[in-house]
Order: structure tokens, then sequence, then C-alpha cells
């Protein structure tokens, strides 16, 4: 039982599948919509936050802003932006990017806790890098991946890496980079990006999507490559797609 060009024996999946979906289902009560998400935490944390009502707004919003090039994670959200964008460049590898002269980054956020206005990463060294290194980061996010609860969300974080067998570890932004140790001032920029914009946009996923994602990523050709290639929200949505035909 396999799903064609995939290469992938669903039995094996199967209890995974299971109980991932069943943990979505369970965690509905997790998920905010974004029209009645209040997104003030973030903005007095230092975040620059702006609600979207479609991905094609975001994409001419950064368009509109950003004068030359910018390096975009070609994966989930800022995947999908990052292909539309005419002054984009993906980035799939460390060796892609001249971290240090790195200005523009665009990349994505595997949750937002909105009770404590702060991003939940799943690390690996590219997220971390792109995270890390530009003067300006835009953080592009499904509203699906919004979360109610900080503490709650360790639930799903927890399952996710229970998926990936313990290889990732999870960092958590609360703020743009900032610093009192220089003349007992404030200075932004010093360890990461001093300016950081969130973009938060509907596009009609949902929560059990997004899960159905990384599991669906976890198991293509037999390889834990959602943090190894570029595959994108809508490619494994496809996927997906076949997944839940087959398992139905």
């Amino acid at each position: 039982m396999s799903i064609k060009h995939c290469g992938i024996d669903l039995r094996i999946i199967k209890d995974v599948y299971n109980s991932l979906f069943s943990l979505s289902q369970g965690l509905k009560g997790i998920h905010i919509p974004l029209e009645k998400a209040d997104l003030s935490k973030f903005i007095r944390n230092g975040f620059k936050v702006f609600k979207f009502d479609c991905l094609d707004d975001v994409v001419e919003t950064i368009k509109d802003e950003i004068p030359g090039d910018i390096f975009y994670l070609d994966r989930f959200e800022s995947g999908v932006i990052g292909r539309k964008l005419e002054i984009g460049s993906p980035v799939n590898s460390i060796k892609d990017v001249d971290w240090y002269n790195l200005k523009v980054g665009l990349t994505y956020a595997d949750f937002l806790a909105i009770d404590t206005g702060s991003l939940l990463l799943v690390e690996d060294e590219i997220l971390t890098n792109i995270t890390s290194y530009p003067e300006k980061l835009y953080v592009t996010v499904s509203s699906s991946r919004l979360l109610n609860s900080f503490l709650n969300s360790f639930d799903i974080i927890y399952n996710l890496n229970r998926v990936f067998e313990n290889r990732f570890l999870i960092r958590i932004v609360n703020a743009p980079s900032r610093t009192g140790d220089i003349e007992k001032k404030i200075v932004f920029g010093a360890h990461g990006p001093r300016d950081v914009n969130i973009f938060i946009y509907n596009d009609g996923i949902e929560l059990h999507h997004i899960l159905a994602s990384y599991l669906t990523l976890r198991f293509y050709e037999k390889e834990m490559c959602i943090r190894r290639y570029g595959y994108t929200l809508d490619h494994f949505l496809n996927i997906y797609k076949g997944y839940k035909i087959v398992m139905e």
C-alpha cells in the first residue's frame, strides 16, 4: 500500500498517523481564529504584527517594502510566499547564503502563542541561521498556527518531536534581539534581527492540516526531509490529500 511516486508504505506510519490526528482533534480548543486573536502581547514585546486576508496580500506587501533581494527559507509558508516573489532567493542549505552579510530574511514559525507573544520554532541549523543573521526578518505564518496558550502548545511540540524521534530542540523567541549591557542603554540587533515583522494570514488551512504536513514530510521517501529539502506548503498538502484518501 503506497502512494504513487512517494514510495511510502502506509502500514508503517498508520499508528503514528492516527495518534497525531487524534491529538489534533483533542487540541482544537488550543487554536484561536485570527479574527478573535488579541495580538497585543507580540506588539508589546517589540514585534511588528500585521493581519492579512490572504497570501497574495502578503506577497504584494513584501514586494512593496523591500527594495532589493530577500532570502527565504524554502519550506512551508515562507516557501510558498518566497516562490511568488520576483526578488526572492531560496535557502535550502547553510551554504546558500553569506550569512554575515544577510540584510533581509523570510521564514515561518512553527507556532505562535498569543498569551505570551512568543514564537515557537522547532529548531535546525538553517532555521536557526535565517532567524538569527538578517538585519530585518519577516515571519510569515498561517493563521492555523495561532495558539491561545503557551503552556498547552507544548503538548503539540512534544508529540511532534516524538514523531521525529526527539531530533530537534525548541527555541522560544519572545522579542527582537536587544541588550542592555552596552552603556546601560537598550540596543537592538545585538544578537539577531533588530526588526522582526510577523505577517499572519488566513488561508483556509486548519490545525490538523499543519500536523499532517509534518507527518507527511517525515516519511516522504523514507527520509526525515522536513528539515532537509525545500518542500512547500502546497506540495505537502497535495501529499496529505493522498494520505487522507488512502487512509479513509
